[in-house]
Order: C-alpha cells, then structure tokens, then sequence
C-alpha cells in the first residue's frame, strides 16, 4: 500500500492526496504538523524525507517528493486503460504545464495566501505577489477560454496539479469569479467522480 505524508493547508498534497483518491490509488495518509520544526517532525517521515517538506509519497522501496513529480509518477503507474492514463502525444504538454504550475500559480498564489492569512510580507512584496498571481490567472483562463480541460484528452493530472490552490483564492484576497473561465473549470473539476474538498481529505 502506498503512503502519503502531507499537511493542512498544503495544496501541494492536497493535489497528490486528490490524485490518489480520483485514481482509486489505495493508500495511507499521514497528516504532519508543518508547526514543528524539522528536526521534531515525527519518524520515519523525518529519515525519509530528503527536503523535510511535504508531499511525500511512499511506493514500495520507491520515496517520491515534490508534488509534480510524484504526480508524473501516478501516472507512469495509472492503467493505461483508465481514464486517468495520460498517450505518449500529450505527455510533452503534461510535463509543460506540471513545471509552469511549480513556477507560476503554483507559486504565487500560495504565498499571497500565506503573507493574507499567516506572515504578512513587506507592502512591496504582497503588490508583486497579487499582481503576479492576477497574471498567472490571466494565463490560465486565456488556456481555458476556448477548451474543458487542460490537455485535448480530457481531465487529468495537470488540472488537478493547477486547480489545487485555486480553491482557497479568498485567502489569498481574489476570486475566481473575476476569471469567469477560470471558475466554470473549477465547477467541472468539483463535479468529477471522487472530488473532495481540500478540507475534507488533509
């Protein structure tokens, strides 16, 4: 059975811990206080974890961190007959948009989040972050504008990768109305069989 370490509040598990769930993946979850310092996080996730940072996914004698990779690695092991399976055709703009994410939305959206509801950051700072974050939406609702899903295929693990922050924007002070594509893409994520809200699986 796979094991995956993760954190209130972390859209970075909560995108693996949706992933495994919409997959049917069987698996343990093991919540970490992400208020402990390192060194007091509990083991063997303290030993195992090469970065001390959540998500991480145990498969057999495999430990995977970063939450994109181990989503590349959920595919690689998804039924290639199953309606998560991503062709060989589409795994180049998979990868594309699985590292935009990391840097982009994936990025600015959860620390205006955090500096709005936990750290507040310099004025100068949260200005850049906000009007960041507006353009990384920006780029995504221009993606969306014309199509469903993120890939020609259909839903897979690059929308769960973007959406997954997404549903906490009014902690970060936005709202996903101002995004209109944006919005109706998050409606047809939540009516997938299998969703949850973050709140409901961390």
């Amino acid at each position: 059975m796979l094991t995956l370490y993760g954190a209130r509040d972390s859209g970075h598990s909560y995108k693996v811990r949706l992933a495994l769930l919409m997959m049917g993946q069987l698996h343990r979850y093991e919540r970490i206080d992400l208020g402990l310092p390192r060194d007091q996080r509990p083991e063997p996730f303290r030993t195992l974890s090469p970065y001390g940072e959540v998500p991480l996914l145990v498969h057999g004698e495999q430990v995977l961190a970063q939450s994109n990779a181990i989503l590349l690695h959920l595919v690689d092991h998804a039924d290639p007959a199953g309606p998560w399976a991503v062709p060989e055709s589409e795994r180049e703009m998979l990868r594309r948009w699985l590292f935009w994410e990391a840097n982009r939305v994936g990025f600015s959206v959860p620390n205006l989040r955090f500096s709005r509801g936990w750290v507040a950051q310099p004025a100068a700072v949260e200005q850049w972050l906000e009007a960041r974050a507006r353009a990384d939406l920006d780029t995504l609702a221009q993606h969306l504008s014309a199509r469903d899903w993120i890939l020609d295929g259909g839903p897979s693990v690059a929308d769960l990768s973007l959406c997954a922050y997404l549903f906490w924007l009014p902690q970060a002070g936005l709202q996903a109305a101002d995004w209109p594509a944006v919005q109706a893409w998050l409606a047809r994520i939540q009516a997938l069989p299998g969703w949850q809200a973050p709140e409901a699986v961390l």
